[in-house]
C-alpha cells in the first residue's frame, strides 16, 4: 500500500504525481536502483522522483544515480540523476535532462483516478475527485 511518508508541500516549480494512501504497491511503477536493488516507489515529477530503501543506505547527497522506472502501462525508462536529499532510507532525487515525458504522467493521472473510482463510497465523491483530477490534467495540458 501507498504510503503517506511521501507527502510534503504542495507549491511546487513542477506537478508531482502523488499516490493516494491505499493506492495498492502492485499499481506503483517500480523503480530499481542499479545495479539491482529494488525499492518502494514514493512519488514523482517530470524532473524528480522519491523512493525508499528497504534500510537506511550508504548514499548521500550529491551521489548521481542510475534508476530504471517501469511504471505500469509503459516500458522501463532508464534514467540518471542526482540524490538532493536522504531522510533514512527515504531518497529524493533530481532527475538530469531530458525530463520525463509528460505523457507519462498523464498516464498515471489518469491510472489514479480510474482506481479512485473503482474504490469511491459514492457518486458524489467520485464526481469531485474527477473535478479535481480534470483540473490538474488540464494545468498539465
Amino acid at each position: 500500500m501507498a504510503t503517506s511518508d511521501f507527502s510534503g508541500a504542495r507549491e511546487r516549480a513542477f506537478h508531482r504525481v502523488s499516490y493516494p494512501t491505499g493506492y495498492p504497491e502492485h499499481l506503483l511503477p517500480r523503480v530499481v536502483l542499479e545495479p539491482d536493488t529494488p525499492a518502494t516507489f514514493g512519488d514523482w515529477s517530470e524532473t524528480g522522483l522519491r523512493f525508499q530503501l528497504p534500510a537506511p543506505t550508504a548514499l548521500a547527497v550529491n551521489d548521481v544515480v542510475r534508476l530504471t522506472l517501469t511504471p505500469q502501462a509503459s516500458h522501463a525508462i532508464a534514467v540518471e540523476g542526482t540524490i538532493v536529499r536522504i531522510e533514512g532510507s527515504l531518497v529524493s532525487v533530481r532527475l538530469k535532462p531530458p525530463a520525463l515525458p509528460r505523457k507519462l504522467m498523464l498516464d498515471e493521472q489518469r491510472a489514479i483516478l480510474a482506481w479512485q473510482a473503482t474504490t469511491a463510497e459514492t457518486a458524489e465523491e467520485v464526481e469531485a475527485k474527477l473535478r479535481n483530477s480534470r483540473r490538474t490534467i488540464d494545468e498539465l495540458s
